[in-house]
């Protein structure tokens, strides 16, 4: 318990990702991605194959964007995420070299 409670304590800064896991680290309960100091991203997966995916801002009413993404969903994003990241990384070479 105190563990989870110095995880609350420290807050988040914009841009950060935060992983809460169980059973020794085996196991991801949710992903937490802030966006800006009210928007927050959450992922959590689910047992049936699933991932529920949120968007919340305490200002504004934002129930309306949260989904349910499946499993191929789920893998053609991260697969598109990790290209983009390449991406990135190969932007980031070729500025250097010029």
């Amino acid at each position: 318990m105190a563990s989870r409670l110095s995880i609350e304590e420290e807050r988040l800064k914009v841009g950060q990702v935060r992983t809460i896991k169980s059973n020794n680290g085996k196991k991801i309960d949710s992903i937490t991605l802030l966006l800006s100091n009210n928007v927050k991203v959450l992922f959590v997966p689910k047992n049936n194959g699933t991932l529920e995916f949120t968007i919340s801002d305490p200002n504004i009413d934002m129930s309306n964007l949260d989904c349910t993404i499946s499993e191929e969903v789920l893998y053609d994003l991260t697969i598109q995420i990790k290209n983009a990241y390449n991406q990135v990384v190969l932007n980031e070479r070729e500025e250097k070299e010029t």
